[in-house]
């Protein structure tokens, strides 16, 4: 049997009110043979009991479609991280989570190692953001009163989920000691063997999932391959769905597309390529740079970042002449980031890798047509030739054409603008993510509870 999870089919042992109404069908199940028997003898009376067992299954799916409903209280889950920041893959996605999820089904509550930065804006937020102050590189040292900390403020808000993250599950190993009955989720934003993370945390968090019980949650096809493969994680301990953002938001910018490029001295008489994402390597912006060199067509191309690379890639666009081309404006945080998607013709992704690819959706969800590597978690995102172009990782030449192609059509630009905008509100929308969030952390309480002898549902993909 399956049951709804935040719009997503996965496996699930069936619930108490399911299984009252499906044992309620022993003539069907146990004596199908008498069933047989009478179909032969009388079949108008057969009729009425097939009708019946109909019956019976609708309210079975009635049963099924209402178990989001909530039938207890608000599941307590702590999330523990780096850092709440505004900008950046993963604060971006827990404050949309947090801002939105029903307190009515779970109340979250945000443990950082850093300290409240007032350029955070935590105080806006509808959770409690607890920041445990520490600065600066971490020494061995700090980082073993870190992990005290963290496992004491975790352990002392008693809950019933904790939700940590990878590249940093380190921070929670003190409080699943304190906390060996509590469920732990361990998201997985980037398959291990990627270079995000060091080698040494990948293999750590990978003993974390496979021995102590963290469940691996992850957001792509691919990454849930590659910790299958790497993590030898079986299917079944991993769930999987998208991340979403708020589509909504995205359509509606709050300057015109030519406010916004004079604004930033852009010229209108151009077509604008936008790239959004951090200036390090596995982004690869020297691919866009080298492809923007073999670009003929008159184009401007914006990159939305701010990173370690950043002076050598200005290096790089001078050394190449191309600084009429190609504009480093530092990074921009919404709702301004909204009027720059608005404000280009066709979004650039030349990633060596992305667990998910956020940027993507973002372009998507705001009409634009995307030109990406295939590589990771876009590969679910961009539908070549519909909503895009899809390109091999690493080839210049292949972005090139593809922007080309895209540029000099106006109408596959906009078709493609609108498919990607119709996909991004129907896969990719907040609502959904945070729905499936809202069912993982009940079920995985109820799952948590079984070593005090309840029913522990199965939660697959």
């Amino acid at each position: 049997m399956t049951v709804r999870f935040g719009g997503y089919q996965l496996e699930s042992v069936r619930f108490k009110v399911v299984d009252a109404i499906w044992k309620t069908s022993f003539v069907v199940r146990r004596k199908s043979h008498m069933i047989r028997s009478l179909q032969e003898r009388d079949p108008a009376s057969h009729a009425t009991i097939l009708v019946g067992r109909r019956a019976m299954m609708a309210d079975v799916d009635h049963c099924v479609a209402t178990s989001r409903e909530p039938t207890g209280p608000p599941v307590r889950v702590v999330h523990l991280m780096w850092r709440l920041s505004k900008g950046g893959g993963i604060p971006i996605v827990v404050r949309n989570l947090i801002e939105r999820i029903d307190p009515a089904r779970a109340e979250c509550r945000v443990i950082t190692i850093r300290p409240r930065f007032e350029e955070d804006e935590l105080g806006s937020l509808p959770a409690p953001v607890d920041g445990l102050g520490f600065t600066g590189t971490l020494s061995a040292a700090t980082r073993l009163r870190a992990l005290v900390k963290a496992g004491v403020a975790t352990f002392r808000a008693r809950p019933q989920v904790v939700h940590v993250h990878s590249g940093t599950a380190w921070m929670s190993v003190l409080a699943r000691l304190l906390l060996p009955r509590t469920p732990f989720l361990l998201e997985v934003h980037d398959a291990p063997g990627y270079g995000r993370h060091s080698a040494r945390t990948e293999r750590f968090e990978g003993l974390l999932a496979r021995r102590f019980g963290y469940r691996a949650v992850c957001h792509s096809t691919s990454v849930q391959a590659d910790l299958e493969r790497d993590w030898r994680l079986p299917a079944h301990q991993i769930v999987r769905f998208p991340l979403g953002i708020d589509t909504d938001q995205f359509s509606r910018p709050a300057q015109t597309r030519d406010a916004w490029r004079v604004a930033h001295g852009i010229a209108l008489d151009r077509p604008l390529v936008l790239y959004v994402a951090r200036l390090v390597p596995s982004k690869n912006v020297a691919l866009l740079i080298e492809a923007t060199s073999r670009l003929v067509h008159p184009v401007t191309i914006a990159v939305i970042a701010g990173g370690s690379q950043h002076q050598a890639l200005a290096a790089d666009i001078v050394g190449r002449g191309l600084q009429d081309r190609i504009r480093l404006l530092g990074t921009i945080h919404l709702p301004e980031l909204v009027d720059a998607y608005h404000g280009a013709d066709v979004f650039c992704s030349t990633s060596d890798y992305e667990g998910f690819g956020l940027a993507v959706v973002e372009a998507m969800a705001a009409g634009l047509p995307v030109v990406a590597t295939a590589v990771g978690g876009v590969n679910d995102l961009v539908m070549d030739g519909v909503t895009g172009r899809l390109v091999p990782a690493g080839d210049a030449a292949a972005v090139a054409q593809g922007l080309a192609e895209i540029l000099i059509d106006e109408g596959t630009r906009i078709a493609m603008g609108r498919s990607g905008r119709a996909r991004a509100v129907e896969q990719f929308d907040v609502a959904r993510m945070v729905a499936a969030f809202e069912d993982l952390y009940r079920a995985t309480a109820i799952g948590g509870s079984a070593r005090s002898g309840r029913a522990k549902p199965a939660i697959g993909r």
